[in-house]
């Protein structure tokens, strides 16, 4: 529905199917590749179709013990085989493309939470302030101002990454639009938000830094006035990008990508405030307990971080070279 001042929302593209697009398209395709990998294993091995399994009341069986299959192939190879976040995208999948087969996976799910008890799983390692200096400061260096706004704006704002590669010029609203009364702010619409089926269809994010501001409309003014156009690069080659600069600084085997700076933030946010319920309003989290596990897990994991000490020498070096400010929140 429109609403007068606003232009309509279009959603992505969708299949037109009501089923099918009960979930967004990105997950489709992560259910899709899934469902057609298990029915390839069961092709190959000459056994029944996914649909006649159903049928018969024999596809709980097989589900089991393909979970059982990925599992296996995990411990042999974990750093290159998903964890159980993919047996959760098959049976996910199952329960998607067959809505009947929900209820009838129990003993499949209850492989699944073994697995999960054996490997809890770890929120992506969260960037401490000194990383996302030193790589704004190398993404500068290299002309590269987009991902250096990009990065401390992830970070300040808690925005998701897929987020980030979305945003438009037109999503922008500074001083010089909202008036006198906030000339120390900017607001970045959030047009199709993760959590748009549960909380608001239509979200926001505040950058409150005065020194950020100006970098940012610094940047801004190299894009024109064409409302459409992208404010950073699509999310494949913001993700290659960061992790060629991620290699450059602290080696092949740095353990961070793009969705620590979200964590990132969030941690440095909760050490600053202590204030949970302030960080769930900037988060945009719908539910503390599971804000609470997140900190706590993010929090814990910079204690952890085993940098040595020239990994820690050239991070050092590379964010000296920035506006420390440039990451507070205010």
């Amino acid at each position: 529905m429109a609403v007068a001042g606003i232009p309509a929302l279009m959603e992505p593209k969708r299949s037109g199917d009501l089923l099918e697009d009960a979930v967004d398209p990105k997950t489709q395709v992560t259910y899709t590749r899934a469902y057609e990998l298990f029915e390839n294993r069961l092709r190959n091995s000459g056994k029944e179709s996914i649909q006649t399994l159903h049928a018969t009341g024999q596809l709980e069986d097989e589900a089991t013990q393909y979970v059982q299959h990925l599992y296996e192939q995990w411990q042999q190879d974990p750093a290159n085989k998903k964890g159980p976040s993919g047996a959760s995208d098959f049976l996910c999948s199952l329960q998607h493309k067959i809505p009947k087969a929900r209820g009838h996976l129990k003993v499949a799910w209850r492989a699944l939470t073994s697995w999960q008890d054996k490997c809890p799983t770890l929120h992506r390692r969260a960037w401490p302030i000194i990383l996302v200096l030193a790589m704004s400061s190398l993404a500068m260096a290299v002309d590269h101002l987009d991902l250096a706004v990009a990065y401390l704006i992830n970070f300040v704002t808690l925005a998701r990454p897929g987020e980030m590669s979305a945003f438009t010029l037109g999503d922008w609203f500074l001083q010089q639009q909202l008036g006198d009364y906030c000339k120390e702010l900017g607001i970045l619409t959030v047009r199709f938000p993760k959590t748009r089926r549960r909380a608001a269809r239509l979200q926001h994010v505040l950058v409150e830094n005065v020194r950020l501001l100006a970098l940012i409309q610094q940047y801004l003014s190299t894009l024109g006035v064409i409302d459409a156009t992208p404010l950073y690069p699509c999310y494949r080659r913001y993700r290659e990008d960061t992790l060629r600069l991620l290699v450059f600084l602290l080696g092949p085997k740095h353990g961070f990508s793009l969705h620590g700076l979200r964590g990132g933030g969030a941690t440095a946010h909760y050490l600053r405030y202590k204030d949970v319920l302030r960080l769930m309003r900037l988060g945009r989290w719908s539910d503390e307990k599971t804000l609470n596990t997140y900190v706590q897990e993010q929090t814990s994991l910079l204690g952890l971080m085993g940098w040595s000490a020239s990994q820690l020498a050239t991070v050092q070096k590379w964010a000296s070279r920035t506006d420390p400010q440039l990451a507070d929140f205010e």
